[in-house]
């Protein structure tokens, strides 16, 4: 049914099940419903059985309510047979969404990002999703460079992505077992392009095969047996090859690239009864050491670098990435929030540094708030015309720590107070980005500084947010509150959503 009370006119049956609807045919397949109904003929009634259908039902994706209604087969007092009527309310088809930010930062960088998406539940009759987005942002400059130059450099990224949901696995050494909820197999590609101003503009097209599944309430895990993707630059200037040219890090980080994957994912989340709550995922994932392997039997050497794919060097690393947070609900209204997200990327073999889109940086609206995506790092390095001014400032290791209060203002209004802190390292030294490897001694000097306070307006579906970030520690000077001009250490975010 699409609504209440609605009188289904047609039906179709499939041996013990008939299967009511309106319309030309069944809006899902019989044997899909099937599947999720754990209640046969002949077999004893057990209560597990029913809520363990009607917990599948509603894990597809297609109802907003199931009812489930038992009726004796005859009125004799020897009955001991049962039927069972299932109603359900479908979910509406469609969904659109739009997803932002913007950033506004007193020294002159400033720009929007913007997600818009459509969804189309149960695509082929089968409760399968199908997902399509468009995503953008936009960054522009007008204040100066690190090496006090006036700047009008602006950057951009757009991209797209489709995906196509299913509500099982397509693995057959998996599927005679019973999970806590319905797994899935997703099929997902997506291309995008990033262009820096007045350096490059670089191409990313990618695609995966990802299961995922609940083996319990806390416990989730999602294995990507293979996800590609392809990095190639389309078009660059003269300023950015005389950058590379001089900075071999950059020459090796910015080529173009081949990264076969395999991920894993495990993924913890207490019980929604526990009052204070935490999340945790860690994510473990490698690239070419099975094509490696392959290629030692045919003679290479694991070392041996520049090793091809569809004639182009191919990426090898492994990967390590944690995130963890910790909800304290203080009053009814309100909550302190604890989010810590670590990670290290190691390459070797076929690699000598990471690849461009596999580093991690910190910045941003759901990072350290008071400094824009990518500005902070690695380790205490500051770019400089002497140092050649890095586009990016990436780095192999990671460590973010945030803690934030979320009182309750009035009706659906909340504030925020907040304190960030975060950098990248690199793992290995460099005359191009001196002070950029990680040392235990100056871990806590490194770290960049920066609190604030914020809005967040609950609409129930979403959230919108308002996050004022001012600096208060930068790793490449000495002391500890060292941000110059008050003016400049002041960053406005306004995102959709919770930072984390």
């Amino acid at each position: 049914r699409k609504q209440m009370g609605e009188a289904l006119t047609d039906s179709v049956k499939r041996k013990h099940l008939t299967l009511h609807y309106n319309g030309k045919r069944s809006p899902i397949r019989s044997r899909i419903l099937m599947r999720n109904i754990f209640m046969r003929q002949g077999y004893m009634y057990r209560h597990r059985d029913e809520n363990l259908t009607s917990t599948k039902l509603m894990d597809m994706g297609l109802f907003s309510m199931t009812d489930f209604k038992f009726t004796p087969r005859d009125t004799t007092a020897n009955s001991d047979t049962l039927d069972l009527t299932v109603t359900g309310m479908l979910e509406k088809p469609y969904d659109f969404y739009v997803e932002t930010n913007y950033t506004g930062k007193t020294n002159g960088r400033m720009g929007p990002a913007l997600i818009i998406g459509f969804t189309r539940r149960n695509a082929f009759r089968g409760a399968e999703k199908l997902d399509i987005n468009v995503n953008g942002s936009y960054e522009w400059q007008t204040g100066h460079s690190a090496s006090g130059a006036s700047s009008q450099m602006s950057s951009y990224e757009y991209g797209a992505s489709a995906s196509l949901e299913f509500p099982r696995l397509f693995a057959p050494f998996w599927q005679s077992r019973r999970f806590y909820n319905t797994p899935s197999t997703l099929l997902k590609v997506s291309s995008s392009v990033i262009n820096r101003g007045n350096y490059f503009k670089r191409h990313i097209v990618s695609g995966e095969l990802t299961y995922n599944l609940q083996t319990s309430e806390r416990s989730m895990h999602q294995f990507s047996p293979l996800s590609l993707q392809y990095n190639y630059m389309t078009s660059h200037t003269a300023a950015f090859d005389s950058i590379i040219n001089a900075n071999p890090y950059l020459k090796v980080t910015m080529k173009d690239v081949f990264i076969p994957k395999m991920r894993y994912s495990y993924i913890y989340n207490s019980p929604s009864r526990y009052r204070h709550p935490i999340w945790w995922q860690t994510t473990l994932s490698e690239a070419s050491n099975i094509l490696s392997l392959g290629y030692m039997l045919a003679g290479k050497k694991w070392n041996e670098t520049d090793k091809t794919m569809f004639k182009n060097p191919y990426a090898q690393f492994f990967k390590i990435e944690t995130d963890w947070r910790k909800i304290w609900q203080i009053t009814p209204h309100s909550q302190l929030v604890a989010h810590a997200s670590a990670g290290a990327i190691w390459s070797y073999g076929n690699s000598t540094e990471a690849p461009y889109s596999e580093q991690f940086y910190v910045g941003g609206a759901n990072s350290v708030r008071a400094f824009t995506v990518r500005s902070i790092g690695p380790g205490s390095y500051y770019p400089t015309a002497s140092t050649n001014s890095y586009l990016d400032q990436t780095g192999d290791f990671k460590l973010l720590l945030n803690l934030e209060y979320r009182p309750r203002i009035i009706n659906s209004l909340y504030g925020a107070v907040f304190i960030d802190a975060g950098n990248v390292w690199a793992m290995h030294s460099s005359t191009s980005r001196p002070n950029s490897t990680f040392k235990l001694k100056s871990m806590l000097q490194d770290m960049a500084l920066g609190t604030g306070i914020g809005l967040r307006y609950d609409l129930d579906f979403f959230v919108i947010r308002v996050d004022w970030g001012i600096g208060i520690h930068v790793p490449y000077k000495s002391g500890f509150y060292n941000m110059g001009k008050f003016k400049n250490s002041q960053s406005l975010q306004l995102a959709i959503g919770y930072p984390f």
